[in-house]
């Protein structure tokens, strides 16, 4: 029986965007080296955005994540 791999971000309203680059390669890692197909982000607040972001950049890249209106912000709809 194969797990289902998930990911979770939640974070801070106050997050530097700064962090983005490091949040976009931590996806791409979680993707190539952890298989993780499945991506929980918050739905408020500055990281949650910017991890929603990187999800979606790293899906353009590598289409495998699956992304749906309940496991992310309503700002991606």
């Amino acid at each position: 029986m194969e797990c289902d791999k998930k990911c979770f971000f939640i974070g801070h309203r106050d997050a530097p965007s700064t962090i983005f680059p490091i949040l976009l390669e931590t996806v791409e890692r979680h993707i190539t080296e952890y298989g993780i197909r499945e991506f929980f982000v918050g739905r408020y607040g500055q990281f949650d955005s910017m991890a929603a972001n990187a999800v979606i950049a790293a899906k353009r890249n590598a289409p495998i994540p699956e992304l749906t209106d309940r496991k992310i912000s309503r700002k991606l709809e």
